[in-house]
């Protein structure tokens, strides 16, 4: 199993921006088609500091063949059967060693400085738990819409609500993951993500730190492509368990 630090050679961190490490969890499970532009998206971050790990469920795609040939820029990459993304996410992060933990889905992207302007927040609230960024969805090419912030409503430091439920009935519902960034101590306190959990582990993450008054900061800024689950991916983790 390759494992070794990754360290981009490009530009530094701008000066008063966070400097710790940001580790990027992938969690995959046949999603080779959309892999690739899931970790070119994180590498050319160009960030001085990150580690990426992806967790992958034991595919039967291509995705070994990829991860081989990316062997040099991750820090680890595995594959082994697991019960989800929720326990490929907790195998991450026990081999996580960020400060900053960034989990994004196979088939999602980092959009362009999502990284910068996430250190740029974080030296500037050194108290904040967790972070939420602007996320949009994809359309073909992955290409994000412009104006389709889905993250807009959600609550914050920056725009709090009173309450969860509040949070939840001025929003669409928790932001994505992928939009998500956290300090690793939280992600621990919260004992990672429910595995029981297969498909709204991301949902009950947000809404567990909420429960407990962690209230994020917003990150000003593009963060996440969010891609829409398709029909055969979704018949596919399906099949994975009968």
């Amino acid at each position: 199993m390759p494992s070794f630090p990754f360290r981009a050679a490009s530009r530094p961190a701008t000066s008063g921006a966070f400097d710790g490490r940001i580790a990027v969890i992938v969690p995959s499970f046949n999603h080779a088609r959309f892999l690739a532009r899931a970790l070119c998206s994180v590498l050319d971050q160009h960030d001085p500091n990150l580690e990426l790990h992806v967790v992958d469920g034991g595919s039967d795609d291509d995705s070994l063949a990829l991860l081989a040939s990316y062997d040099a820029q991750l820090a680890s990459w595995t594959t082994a059967w697991d019960s989800g993304p929720a326990e490929a996410i907790n195998h991450g992060l026990a081999r996580a060693r960020g400060d900053l933990v960034v989990i994004l889905a196979a088939d999602d992207v980092l959009l362009p400085g999502a990284l910068l302007e996430l250190r740029r927040v974080a030296a500037a609230h050194a108290d904040a738990a967790w972070f939420v960024g602007e996320s949009h969805g994809l359309v073909e090419a992955d290409q994000p819409i412009a104006d389709a912030d889905q993250t807009r409503g959600f609550a914050t430091a920056d725009r709090p609500l009173d309450h969860v439920t509040h949070a939840l009935l001025d929003a669409a519902g928790p932001p994505p993951l992928s939009a998500c960034a956290f300090r690793r101590g939280t992600l621990e306190l919260m004992a990672g993500c429910d595995t029981k959990r297969r498909h709204t582990h991301g949902d009950d993450l947000i809404l567990r730190l909420l429960d407990q008054s962690f209230v994020p900061r917003r990150v000003p800024a593009p963060f996440a492509g969010i891609r829409q689950t398709t029909p055969d991916l979704l018949l596919g983790e399906a099949d994975r368990f009968q």
